[in-house]
């Protein structure tokens, strides 16, 4: 039998058995954690055990204590967004546990708390230039290139000597000759890696910096026009890219997109070379530096 309790817009399907199993234990260990003095309560009465009270949990997160008892017993109840931060905060759940209370509970936490760990740009950029031979790019959400190595320097030209407004993918695919001429098949390759930014930017297209961006695109690229308009989202950026470099020829690259763990913002782009005339000979780190300490 199904228990609702709450009238709530917000409530979602409730779990499954094996989920609200972990949610009831999760709950279970963390009341025993807390102490009454910790959450302002009295700690003179008599305990048959450590921690909080069902009862005082309840009170603390104004809900029922026979709905909160349900909770901790792997009930099928249907819990809001709403209630479950109250419990929470009851709770006192750090940041990393709140994700994990709601991930239990099948809900999308309201706002990421800001989690620690956030790996350093210093630590990002050693990762970029260690990929050497292989060409290797770092960006942030607008796809302006943070750090690279000197091996995607060979292949796609020398960053540092570019304008501050022209070191972004986006830009140099859809406004430079060279970028153009260096893609085997650039109309197909512009056009996924658009959709793919598209997907990536999000609601944020709408924050004056990116708008500026896609307002300068529209006005120097008939494609950009184009191709922004039709409105299309996540076309799969070709993994396997074949350039034709005006020294070295036809070099050919698997591409490998990796997101960086707690600063999402940020993507690696590297290309895997897959033939033997693509791999650069000098290792030596190219990098804005400015840009990398300031990247968010």
């Amino acid at each position: 039998m199904t228990i609702n309790i709450t009238q709530d817009s917000n409530a979602l399907p409730p779990s499954g058995l094996a989920e609200r199993g972990e949610l009831a234990q999760f709950l279970r260990a963390a009341r025993s954690r807390l102490r009454p003095e910790t959450v302002g309560l009295p700690s003179h009465r008599r305990r048959r055990v450590p921690g909080l009270r069902r009862e005082e949990v309840a009170e603390l997160a104004d809900i029922g204590v026979a709905w909160y008892t349900w909770l901790e017993q792997g009930r099928d109840v249907n819990v809001a967004v709403a209630t479950l931060q109250r419990i929470a905060q009851a709770l006192q759940l750090k940041p990393q546990e709140q994700v994990f209370l709601f991930n239990l509970a099948g809900k999308q936490l309201p706002s990421i708390p800001d989690l620690e760990h956030r790996p350093s740009l210093e630590s990002l950029q050693q990762l970029v230039v260690a990929l050497q031979p292989h060409p290797a790019l770092l960006i942030n959400a607008s796809w302006d290139i943070l750090c690279w190595n000197h091996a995607a320097l060979e292949l796609f030209g020398d960053f540092s000597a570019m304008e501050e407004h022209e070191r972004n993918r986006l830009w140099l695919l859809f406004t430079m000759p060279e970028w153009r001429n260096l893609h085997d098949d650039w109309a197909r390759y512009a056009r996924c890696s658009l959709a793919h930014f598209r997907r990536d930017a999000g609601e944020k297209v709408k924050e004056p910096h990116f708008q500026q961006l896609i307002n300068a695109l529209q006005q120097v690229s008939p494609e950009f026009r184009e191709w922004w308009s039709s409105y299309e989202v996540v076309t799969p950026v070709p993994i396997h890219n074949k350039f034709h470099h005006p020294e070295r020829g036809l070099l050919e690259y698997d591409l490998n997109l990796l997101q960086v763990y707690h600063a999402k913002e940020l993507q690696l782009f590297a290309f895997i070379c897959t033939s033997g005339g693509c791999v650069a000979k000098t290792v030596v780190m190219q990098s804005n530096g400015q840009d990398c300490s300031n990247a968010s």
